[in-house]
């Protein structure tokens, strides 16, 4: 009769917990790689997004105004589609020009953040854009210690205009980047951690420089 030998209890659990040592070891490193590359990416739309601006401003802008929304850039064939609609490689991305007046230049703000773990809800119908007109305040909101990001849509007749809040990914390992972005008419790229409150910048004559974000280039 032969003998029939397996894998006792003790054996399998071994192997068990092995294999979790491994993966606690590896997707850390492996979520840590993503967010790293996703923001690179970041970085190089929010320059993307400046140099597209500049060029709209030169051209389209007569030298005076910049575009108002991602949207414009996209029309006149300065940034893609992704950008276009405000998502790209884990980022939400904004960028709000305002027109020039007879006493003030043209300015814009543009800022980058990670991209929500929710869904943000349906738009009224017949609306398909999810994303519109971004409030510039977004990253100030703070509540209940989770900062929101009040995401609104510009009306479109005959359908109001709306809003929907989303709570960023913080910084742990399981978000999709661990630094929020801005840029502005000046060309500086400053960053700052998710779980910072940063101040944007006032329209000029004052100083574009935003409060509690450091330059990174």
């Amino acid at each position: 009769m032969k003998n029939k030998n397996g894998f006792s209890l003790i054996e399998l659990l071994i192997v068990v917990a092995v294999i979790g040592i491994i993966a606690a070891i590896a997707i850390p490193n492996l979520l840590k790689s993503r967010q790293a590359a996703n923001e690179a990416s970041a970085i190089g739309s929010v320059r993307t997004i400046g140099t597209a601006q500049s060029t709209y401003q030169s051209t389209t802008g007569g030298g005076k105004n910049f575009a108002d929304s991602l949207t414009t850039l996209n029309a006149f064939g300065h940034v893609d589609s992704a950008l276009a609609n405000g998502v790209k490689s884990g980022y939400v991305f904004a960028s709000t020009g305002v027109a020039a007046t007879t006493s003030l230049p043209s300015y814009f703000d543009t800022i980058a953040i990670p991209q929500s773990s929710a869904s943000p809800p349906p738009p009224p119908p017949p609306v398909t854009a999810f994303f519109g007109p971004v409030n510039l305040t977004l990253i100030r909101g703070v509540q209940n210690r989770n900062r929101f990001v009040r995401v609104g849509v510009a009306s479109i007749l005959p359908l109001p205009a709306y809003f929907y809040l989303q709570v960023p990914s913080s910084g742990s390992i399981f978000g999709t980047g661990t630094r929020r972005f801005y840029a502005n008419e000046i060309g500086v790229i400053y960053a700052c951690s998710v779980n910072e409150n940063p101040e944007l910048p006032s329209p000029p004559p004052a100083q574009r420089v935003p409060t509690g974000m450091t330059p990174i280039e």
